[in-house]
């Protein structure tokens, strides 16, 4: 058979549609990946704190931490403040199939608790919940710190996700259960039923593999950059907050003097609290851990010794009524944000770094590490469905 003929003109306009198009791959491929750059690798906005340069990365858990004896035979376990018919009544609204509804009604174990009532539906019927009723109700019992796990929840960025799970060697059958089971709250996916999970995983490495893998808790590496053109003592004046200028002007004089600049990371220019702690997680043998949560890590930034009175509610409180400024203008380093939900209760707080940078710690135990994130993702985070989400910002009277 002889080869297509094509006139020299029907050839020359091949010839400029193949080039055309493999040039528009490319530049799509290119814009592609410049995106993905971008996404990985970015700058923050210039301000007081001088120029930043983020990366995304994500921490993980010591193997040490990880324990499979703690969530042997732990099932699901719900909490439902108020009556029995109040808990009825919500579930019958959350988007449950029949044979869930009745399966949770009439089959599972039901218990007064102080305050409410528990429910423990089965493993078959959690693993069955569409992505909409494990929203629905995943995102209701959170409201209420009894259900930890809800309450609590593994945090994902969506667009972090593939990669979290590419090296987790993880069987196929694993990665789809645990896909099916995320839900989606506002910008981020949560995770909320680690010990059914585990239990149902056919051996002890899957297991501690899984629980290696979702341990990883997204975050940002942030350097500062440095030059003979650099403000150094305007940058000594916003990262020496809390009277430790001369710790920091050394450090920034020495970056400066170096041809072409350089870069630190921030931890180097934080108070010894942060230092500590950035990207680590509690130490689970510690009696106190659970205490560590988001107010206990804000409230003692810059303590050399943690003060554990801002584990207690009511300690905040005093101490912001009488040790701190309400906030109104442009944030600085060190400032206190409180996240406020719709009926104006605090249900988080952390410490401003810089740009939209916070410090944070997202719930109390060992399996929460302290990390930078965005405010965006974190205001996601505490976002209650058809609630407004407030933040306050308090400052140190006297530092």
């Amino acid at each position: 058979m002889k080869a297509p003929f094509f006139s020299a003109k029907r050839r020359t306009t091949l010839v400029a549609v193949i080039f055309l198009t493999t040039l528009a791959a490319l530049l799509v491929g290119k814009l592609w990946a410049d995106r993905q750059k971008q996404f990985w690798r970015f700058q923050a906005k210039t301000g007081a704190w001088g120029n930043l340069e983020c990366v995304r990365i994500a921490v993980e858990m010591p193997e040490a931490f990880i324990s499979l004896d703690e969530i042997k035979g732990v099932h699901a376990h719900w909490f439902f403040p108020g009556s029995r018919e109040d808990a009825v009544k919500f579930l019958e609204s959350a988007g449950l199939t029949a044979p869930q509804l009745d399966s949770i009604l009439k089959k599972s174990k039901w218990e007064q608790g102080q305050g409410g009532h528990w429910v423990s539906p089965s493993d078959k019927v959690v693993l069955s919940l569409s992505k909409s009723a494990r929203q629905n109700i995943y995102s209701h019992l959170s409201h209420f710190p009894e259900n930890v796990p809800q309450n609590s929840p593994f945090i994902f960025r969506e667009g972090l996700l593939p990669e979290l799970l590419k090296n987790s060697e993880l069987s196929e059958a694993t990665v789809s259960m645990f896909k099916s089971l995320l839900y989606q709250h506002d910008r981020l996916l949560l995770f909320a039923d680690t010990d059914i999970l585990v239990n149902s995983l056919p051996s002890d490495h899957e297991k501690f593999r899984f629980l290696k893998t979702i341990s990883r808790t997204a975050t940002l590496l942030v350097k500062l950059s440095v030059n003979e053109q650099s403000d150094v003592e305007s940058l000594v004046d916003y990262w020496g907050y809390g009277g430790r200028s001369k710790d920091v002007r050394s450090l920034l004089k020495s970056m400066a003097a170096v041809p072409g600049g350089s870069m630190v990371d921030v931890a180097h220019l934080l108070p010894a609290f942060v230092r500590q702690r950035i990207y680590n997680y509690p130490n689970p043998d510690l009696v106190n851990v659970t205490n560590q949560h988001c107010h206990w890590s804000s409230m003692n930034f810059l303590n050399q010794i943690p003060d554990d009175r801002y584990s207690e509610e009511t300690f905040v409180r005093q101490a912001v009524e009488t040790e701190f400024l309400p906030v109104n203008d442009a944030p600085r380093l060190g400032d206190v944000i409180f996240f406020l939900d719709g009926q104006g209760m605090v249900v988080h707080s952390a410490t401003y770094i810089a740009d939209n940078i916070v410090f944070t710690k997202n719930g109390g135990g060992a399996n929460r590490p302290w990390v930078y994130m965005e405010m965006e993702d974190l205001l996601s985070l505490y976002l209650k469905p058809r609630e407004a989400m407030k933040t306050v910002i308090y400052r140190r009277k006297a530092v």
